[in-house]
């Protein structure tokens, strides 16, 4: 061949490479929904090394590319999380709710299941009693401890409508309807409380099962605020330390009752909470306790409940808080929680059930706080008191 012939081939093998594309794959491109769309393909014949200069180097004439389609950007629809609304502050006033909804206060929400009847001023209540409580303790709900949360607890009948739910480090307050009578109490941790109160069912549930409806001495014609105090006083307590079911279950019902008393003024559900409180809360325990036994007993904070009368913990607790109060100041309880808190019994540190070391551990805690002899001084105590009418 001479050099223009070859020159003339080289350049009909370029252009028809450049027809067929990159390993000659066919071009796509990309419809709006994102599905991969083929294009007209391209087919190229090769040239003979010894056709003449004037052959065809291709059938068809190449498609262009098209520029892709580029899917558009769908901006994610916010979670709709159960409306929030507000209380009037007047205790004649009544929110009936049809639908889970939420009241947000100074430091806490209110997060209300449907079927509730909630007062006016009972978000308000609830502030003052915090308020009360954080000055006759000592203890504040904002301590430095682990944010505030919703968890697993917090699942309604099945689903949790807050996951996710931004509560601004406040503590949630979980009111809820016992729809079919199953038997639900009341309870806190330090991450939120559930409150299961028969007052705060609608008129609507409360006629709908029978249980109810036939047995009105059940529900209290007061709202019960010592049952909120006692379980506040929970959440209160465990964001400092976990300090044994005694004086858990003591201080819970010490504290709500001295808040609850001095708050009798402010309405008739706080004046019917101390005389409700009055009538409930004095009993005996069952087995007597005395300067021998005191300590025995505290430090298996009957954990066995087989061998205890349900409620002694409850009872003892209490006895043991008025014994410290009496006798060391009302600082009694600021002094021991934090004493537990910096032995590793913190919210945080410590989130297991207690076990036997453990309870022996908060025994020695609390002779390392009061003394040596306060389970002998306790014993000693009960026994000048019980007599009196207070257990």
């Amino acid at each position: 061949m001479n050099k223009k012939r070859i020159a003339i081939l080289v350049l009909i093998f370029s252009l028809t490479m450049a027809s067929m594309g990159a390993c000659g794959s066919a071009a796509s491109s990309v419809d709006p929904a994102g599905t991969p769309v083929p294009t007209e393909t391209t087919t190229s014949v090769p040239v003979p090394t010894d056709a003449p200069a004037t052959a065809t180097a291709s059938t068809s004439t190449p498609t262009p590319t098209a520029a892709p389609t580029v899917a558009p950007t769908v901006t994610p629809t916010p979670k709709a999380y159960p409306p929030q609304v507000s209380l009037s502050g007047k205790r004649d006033d009544h929110l009936l709710t049809d639908e889970i909804c939420c009241i947000e206060g100074d430091r806490f929400f209110l997060i209300v299941a449907a079927g509730a009847d909630i007062p006016g001023d009972f978000a308000d209540n609830v502030s003052l009693i915090m308020d009360r409580m954080e000055e006759e303790t000592g203890l504040t709900f904002d301590v430095d401890w682990r944010l505030a949360g919703v968890d697993n607890s917090t699942v309604d009948y099945g689903y949790n409508p807050w996951e996710g739910f931004d509560f601004k480090d406040k503590l949630p307050i979980y009111i809820k309807v016992d729809l079919e009578d199953v038997g639900y109490i009341p309870c806190a941790t330090a991450e939120f409380v559930t409150l299961y109160m028969y007052e705060l069912f609608s008129e609507d549930v409360w006629n709908s099962v029978p249980s109810y409806r036939d047995n009105s001495w059940r529900r209290n014609d007061h709202i019960d605020y010592y049952t909120v105090a006692h379980e506040l006083t929970h959440s209160l307590t465990e964001r400092y330390a976990r300090c044994g079911k005694i004086l858990t279950e003591g201080c819970a019902d010490y504290v709500a009752e001295k808040v609850i008393d001095s708050l009798a003024f402010v309405s008739p559900d706080f004046e019917g909470s101390v005389e409700n409180m009055s009538n409930n809360l004095f009993y005996k325990v069952e087995d007597d306790v005395t300067p021998e036994n005191a300590e025995e007993i505290f430090r298996n904070d009957y954990s066995d409940l087989s061998v205890a009368n349900r409620g002694d913990e409850y009872t003892l607790g209490r006895m043991i808080c008025s014994f410290l109060s009496d006798t060391y100041g009302e600082s009694f309880l600021r002094d021991y929680i934090n004493a537990c808190r910096n032995a590793g019994y913190s919210y945080e540190q410590f989130w297991g059930m207690l076990e036997d070391e453990d309870r022996n551990k908060l025994a020695d805690i609390f002779k390392e706080t009061f003394g040596d002899d306060v389970f002998v001084n306790f014993g000693k105590y009960y026994q000048a008191h019980k007599s009196d009418g207070y257990w």
